[in-house]
């Protein structure tokens, strides 16, 4: 298509290049705009083209052709565009559009995942599945209750025990809330582990004798033995030093009367803390735990 051209036509009319149409004037001596065929044969083309390609044979006593034509090729490509109530479903090729959004390694790795038909202690994976305790065989209060014996002592690393448990700190007990707890502690009082080590019961092992179970026992060493003494003689004989624990803490003078040779003696003290940690009490390392037994 194009404007039209002939000689006579209004320069500019609709902006720089696009010429226009005019009636003339005669007063001014202005000619009306010449019409040729070149203009009325390219606006008939153009025109019956859209009416032609939409499938329609042109009618002349059909005078909405045009409009019906423009309206088959808005639908059309309508039609052509995705709808968002289809979910993809009228997408034309799936496999480039998941590559043009950079998906394709993620549906790659999709297709190992678990498929539908495997299952997990009989239970299909189609829907969401609930597992019990028995399914992952995870610890219930049942099973607790058998692993570990009412009365056994367990460290535990809060000052406050778990729901149902007790602190070890020599509190006496209801009996009759907790009967299997007074089954292994018949005095209804429980024992005072804080800052205690349990040791094990000598059983017959002549060990750790004299003692019953639940017993306490006080803190205690070996008992460490031994003897010295020594006297320099003379002004220039040599001293005797101590070494390790032991000490020299003074001398003195040993002559018996005046004008003897110059003896001498000395005192020397014992001291472990000279090559061994020392405390108020004997102790092994250790970290501190708060003993808890399960009362039901």
């Amino acid at each position: 298509m194009h404007r039209i051209d002939t000689p006579t036509v209004q320069p500019d009319k609709f902006g720089q290049g696009k010429p226009g149409f005019t009636n003339g004037d005669p007063t001014t001596g202005t000619r009306a705009t010449d019409l040729n065929s070149d203009f009325f044969d390219a606006l008939q083309e153009e025109l019956c083209t859209v009416i032609e390609k939409t499938g329609t044979r042109l009618n002349k006593h059909e005078h909405t052709q045009l409009y019906q034509a423009i309206q088959t090729c808005a639908e059309n490509a309508a039609n052509r565009k995705l709808s968002k109530k289809k979910n993809g479903k009228d997408i034309l090729d799936k496999a480039q559009f998941i590559e043009n959004l950079g998906l394709t390694e993620t549906v790659e790795l999709a297709k190992e995942a678990i498929p539908y038909h495997r299952k997990i202690n009989g239970k299909t994976l189609t829907q969401d599945v609930q597992l019990t305790a028995t399914d992952v065989n995870a610890v219930t209060p049942q099973i607790l209750r058998l692993e570990v014996p009412v009365g056994v002592p367990l460290p535990w690393p809060t000052d406050r025990p778990p729901t149902g448990w007790l602190l070890c700190n020599g509190d006496r007990f209801n009996a009759t809330q907790y009967p299997l707890l007074a089954s292994a502690y018949p005095s209804g009082q429980l024992p005072d582990l804080r800052g205690e080590f349990i040791r094990g019961a000598d059983a017959g092992r002549q060990v750790d004798t004299g003692r019953k179970v639940l017993s306490a026992q006080g803190d205690a060493i070996r008992n460490i033995t031994g003897q010295f003494g020594y006297v320099r003689q003379g002004q220039w004989g040599p001293w005797v030093t101590a070494t390790g624990a032991f000490y020299q803490t003074s001398t003195f003078s040993a002559a018996i009367k005046r004008g003897d040779p110059d003896n001498w003696g000395s005192v020397s003290a014992f001291d472990a803390s000279r090559v061994v940690p020392t405390a108020h009490e004997n102790r092994p390392r250790n970290v501190a735990f708060n003993y808890i037994v399960r009362g039901a």
